[in-house]
């Protein structure tokens, strides 16, 4: 205690000698003072209050109190001073907020929040030992709360300026990264964090991405990565929490829109600058500002990607029709010149008749090719193209597709290898899977250098039947490899191609085998190199014939046939194939003319187009089963150029038993009359 001190304590012992009843005097001051008194032992335990102090607190502290561990106080970094005082200092300290409910060491049910200003007096004895320490407490709430109230509304002024300065910085971010820029610049100063992180959800789910790291001077790298990965799983905010190092409190909020929670937001703050509501509310619309702008981005991409694909496909579809209707009209071409040439000079040259009839059914058998593959990408595409599974047996497929392709080799002088190990069966359509290998065979010859080498490989191992093709052709670069089975991709539809067809085959070959429940891959060791083709489709422990059955020609020998097609040409070519294996045909071109020859005189085999002008084919069968006479029962063959499934189903409703699609083999042809007509 300094000399002043001394004499003002002095005066007053003197001047309260003179009063008959000190003890009262202070004792009605305490009482009745306008401002909270509390008086502590040295040990830090309350000795008493006054009525103020009660009004002020709502409560007064209970027995076990003790002012020295005041959780509060040392939260608030007041204690320090407290023990300040207990030590012999006079210790002021500004206004500040206090809840006695909020103790930690003591339990308080009753009390209020309340801000005051506090002045420590320790009380002396004779000696200068502190004794006692009284605390004057001061009711500051209505001043914090107007000082509070003018940060708050000036904190909020500075959140909408920013957030305007954000909201308009946005508009040109169109990736991640620059929306991470934006948001975290800008939010690092106003919020007083020394870092801040932006992650996105990876793609399908996978490993978080940080799309923007931010910080102030030298910090580490971010330690919160695997905090920013659990709010975007969780979708829920983490406030107070630390990062794994400990050393920083982070506050981290997903980033959530209409498609859920895309990424994760995190601002790490020193452990001594404790963020508070405004804080909060500010990350939560800056969390949402950002989620907003990454949806728009993502949408803005999605739109990009979409134009891309589009383009990508018109082009393509542009490319196709560009070489399908090349590839229709160069046999077409062919036929038609050849034909006009026989015409004109065939009485003068036999030998070029036989040469025109070989050009002819090629390209003719070309164009069937060509126009099978446009209908079968059809069918696929509108999930419409159907299997009749059966036990097949593998190595009967791959013969078959090997005979069929047998010419083609021996023109350029390529060798076939066939090599069968096992005998795979598997559950499939025989005719699709020998469409499936003739496809690849084709491919390899057509791409195979003459005298080169083609080897087909069919083999079982464990419950998997595979089939291999390769060839030491002209090989596939390593980029096209993806696009090879791609519809409407080739891997050069320039006019200078080399090579011709519609680029559907391997596209169709791909989702015939995927239709079995089977994959097709490719391998190529890039130009020059050859490539192979390998597929693997599930085996079945069902054993079939191995041999091809190759049906005798038929003989139609004192059949007769009425053939109905509304193109003339067509009925007379069916009629003479049919009659040169002995069958008696007439041919009507109408509807109502084949009505008036079947009263006439009832064959014994029907076989009639669909499409007709007037009255179709249908309406043909349903009238002949409407008869209530021999004509019901006449068997019935649609030959048309409808060849959908859902076409056969209504010929098979109307009333025919075989559906042939033109142009039909003479053997096809033949085969159902014969069948027809033993029926």
């Amino acid at each position: 205690m300094n000399d002043a001190a001394r004499t003002e304590l002095t005066t007053i012992q003197e001047r309260l000698r003179a009063v008959s009843n000190p003890l009262a005097l202070l004792e009605g001051i305490f009482a009745f003072a306008p401002v909270g008194l509390q008086v502590y032992r040295v040990d830090g335990h309350s000795v008493l209050v006054n009525r103020a102090f009660r009004e002020l607190f709502g409560s007064e502290p209970p027995p076990e109190y003790n002012v020295l561990r005041d959780d509060i106080a040392e939260r608030g970094g007041f204690l320090p001073l407290i023990k300040r005082a207990f030590a012999g200092e006079t210790i002021q300290f500004g206004p500040h907020w206090y809840d006695p409910r909020e103790l930690e060491h003591v339990k308080v049910s009753e009390g209020r929040r309340v801000a005051v200003e506090v002045m420590m007096l320790p009380l002396l004895d004779d000696v200068g030992a502190v004794t006692h320490v009284a605390i004057i407490f001061k009711d500051a709430t209505g001043e914090l709360r107007a000082e509070e109230l003018a940060v708050r509304e000036q904190r909020a002024r500075e959140a909408t300026s920013l957030l305007l300065r954000v909201a308009s910085h946005l508009t040109n971010a169109t990736t991640p990264a620059e929306i991470a820029n934006v948001i975290l610049e800008h939010a690092l100063v106003a919020l007083g964090a020394r870092r801040g992180v932006l992650a996105l959800r990876g793609t399908e789910g996978g490993e978080t991405v940080i799309a923007g790291d931010c910080a102030f001077g030298e910090e580490p790298r971010s330690s919160s990565t695997a905090l920013l990965g659990s709010v975007i799983r969780t979708g829920e905010p983490v406030w107070g929490g630390k990062t794994e190092s400990g050393k920083a409190t982070v506050a981290a909020v997903p980033l959530a829109t209409k498609r859920g929670t895309v990424g994760s937001l995190v601002f790490e703050f020193a452990p001594t600058n404790h963020y508070g509501d405004d804080e909060r509310l500010l990350i939560d619309l800056l969390a949402k500002h950002a989620a907003q702008a990454i949806e728009r981005a993502q949408l803005f991409q999605d739109a990009q990607e979409a134009a891309r694909r589009a383009e990508a496909a018109n082009r393509a579809k542009d490319e196709f029709l560009g070489i399908v209707s090349h590839e229709l009209r160069t046999p077409l071409n062919a036929i038609h010149g050849w034909a006009h040439l026989i015409a004109s000079s065939g009485r003068d040259d036999p030998s070029l008749v036989d040469r025109g009839i070989d050009v002819i059914l090629r390209n003719a058998k070309a164009q069937v090719t060509i126009i099978d593959d446009i209908l079968d990408t059809a069918r696929i595409v509108v999930g419409k193209l159907r299997l009749t599974l059966v036990p097949t047996n593998l190595p009967a497929v791959v013969r078959a597709a090997i005979e069929s392709v047998g010419p083609s080799a021996a023109a350029k002088n390529i060798t076939l290898d066939l090599v069968v190990d096992g005998d795979p069966v598997v559950m499939g359509d025989p005719d699709r899977l020998q469409q499936v290998v003739w496809n690849l065979l084709t491919n390899a010859i057509k791409f195979t250098p003459p005298n080169g080498r083609v080897t087909l490989r069919a083999e079982l191992e464990g419950s998997t039947a595979r089939i291999r093709v390769s060839d030491d052709g002209i090989g596939i670069a390593a980029d096209d490899l993806p696009l090879i089975f791609d519809r409407f991709r080739q891997v050069d539809s320039s006019t200078t191609r080399a090579k011709g067809g519609l680029g559907l085959g391997l596209a169709i070959v791909r989702h015939l085998v995927q239709a079995h429940g089977g994959s097709v891959d490719v391998t190529s060791d890039g130009p020059g190199h050859g490539s192979a083709f390998t597929i693997e489709i599930p085996a079945v422990s069902a054993r079939v014939s191995t041999g091809r059955i190759r049906p005798a020609r038929a003989n139609l020998h004192g059949v007769n046939v009425l053939v109905v097609d509304d193109e003339p040409d067509s009925a007379e070519l069916v009629a003479l194939v049919l009659s040169r294996s002995g069958a008696q045909t007439r041919t009507a071109n109408s509807v109502a003319q084949a009505w008036s020859l079947i009263e006439a005189s009832v064959p014994d085999v029907l076989v009639s187009d669909i499409g007709m002008p007037g009255e179709d084919g249908f309406s043909l069968a349903r009238r002949l089963r409407a008869a209530n006479d021999a004509r019901s029962q006449i068997p019935a063959i649609a030959l048309t150029a409808y060849t959908r499934a859902e076409d056969a189903e209504l010929s098979m409703q109307a009333g025919y038993g075989w559906h042939l699609k033109k142009p039909a083999s003479a053997e096809q042809l033949l085969q159902a009359v014969a069948e027809a007509a033993r029926r």
